[in-house]
């Protein structure tokens, strides 16, 4: 009986020093988590305070890329979309200011300008929220911000996007119903209807006005006219 608490006791000891050993291994984890997460933003504010320099060193390597393939077949649009992704963002959901986001539009813009010298690449609303490294779902919300200043910008850039792939449709540089689909569904454009106009035929009695013009040469007062088949039988 002695023998067999002693050997409990023992196999209790050994659990609770595993135990002990699991949950210094799930701290220390968190902690490296939370030093991790710390690291990220730091990171990432680090490029946000040096946005336009950033900015700058993308473009122009985007640039040496471009030309190395101009020669080429060129590029494709994976291969756009992968260098137009925004690099380094740890996970981390952007918090762009207003002047932050302009400078970011402001770059897009160049981009778009030289892509489009070697190949034909339209922007659109989801290789911009790549290229700022957020999502659609942070696009719209932005899009109706309560801040005004913001909301604007971001309609500027909407009306950029969409005006952009209309126009290109337009001269038929792009296929129109993928345009027309993109415009609908990711800018809530919609197509004007036109107005229903209701024709309210009224149909002429020839007879009738005859028997009321047969009538008053004989001298009866319209009011007197009944317009009857008999009434319009004259005689010579």
């Amino acid at each position: 009986m002695i023998r067999t608490l002693k050997c409990l006791k023992k196999g209790e000891s050994k659990r609770n020093k595993i135990l002990e050993v699991v949950e210094k291994k799930k701290d220390k984890i968190s902690e490296n988590k939370k030093e991790l997460t710390i690291k990220k933003q730091e990171i990432f504010e680090q490029y946000k305070n040096n946005l336009p320099e950033y900015m700058d060193s993308r473009l122009n390597e985007f640039i040496e890329k471009v030309r190395e393939c101009k020669s080429g077949a060129g590029l494709s649009t994976i291969e756009i979309n992968s260098l137009i992704r925004a690099k380094n963002m740890y996970g981390i959901v952007p918090q762009y200011s207003v002047e932050e986001l302009s400078v970011i539009f402001e770059y897009y813009q160049q981009f778009m300008v030289a892509i489009n010298k070697i190949t034909k690449y339209i922007p659109t609303k989801k290789n911009f929220c790549a290229f700022a490294g957020i999502s659609t779902v942070t696009y719209n919300s932005w899009l109706n911000s309560a801040d005004e200043t913001r909301a604007e910008l971001m309609r500027n850039i909407d009306d950029y996007i969409s005006d952009t792939m209309l126009s290109a449709a337009q001269v038929k540089e792009v296929d129109n119903i993928t345009t027309m689909f993109r415009a609908k569904s990711e800018h809530g454009m919609t197509e004007a209807v036109a107005p229903i106009v209701v024709e309210h035929k009224t149909e002429i009695n020839m007879e009738q006005i005859q028997a009321q013009i047969a009538a008053l040469k004989k001298g009866k007062s319209l009011k007197t006219i009944e317009l009857t088949k008999q009434d319009y039988e004259t005689e010579d």
